[in-house]
């Protein structure tokens, strides 16, 4: 099975309207969310994001992305990219260097997420 992110800005957030909700809940899993939290902080991005592995993962950056810089984002891709080596799942990973800033260029993103979740 396929994973699928999408990052949208909200187009509209009104602040002015009170909530509908009469009563409300504590999240479940508050404990265990805080030893999760506590164990990640520990970790770098790329111990993160090799935990994606083996499902497809399609990185993409900018070279002028003032956010994260071209050359991390490269050494971090390389190592994501070993933990997919040792899956046998290079065919499964992906990546994209535009020429833009921080933005989403999807020119090679979007057909390997069709690809990948045959769309």
């Amino acid at each position: 099975s396929a994973m699928l992110f999408l990052l949208s800005p909200a187009k509209k957030l009104d602040y002015d309207t009170p909530a509908h909700v009469e009563t409300s809940t504590q999240p479940l899993f508050v404990d265990r969310a805080k030893k999760l939290i506590s164990v990640l902080k520990t970790k770098s991005a790329d111990d993160v994001a090799g935990l994606i592995a083996p499902r497809p993962l399609f990185c993409e950056s900018g070279v002028k992305d003032p956010i994260f810089p071209i050359n991390a984002f490269k050494e971090s891709f390389a190592n994501v990219s070993k933990v997919y080596e040792t899956f046998g799942a290079q065919d499964r990973i992906g990546h994209e260097i535009h020429p833009g800033a921080h933005v989403f260029s999807g020119k090679q993103g979007l057909p390997f997420l069709a690809k990948h979740l045959k769309a």
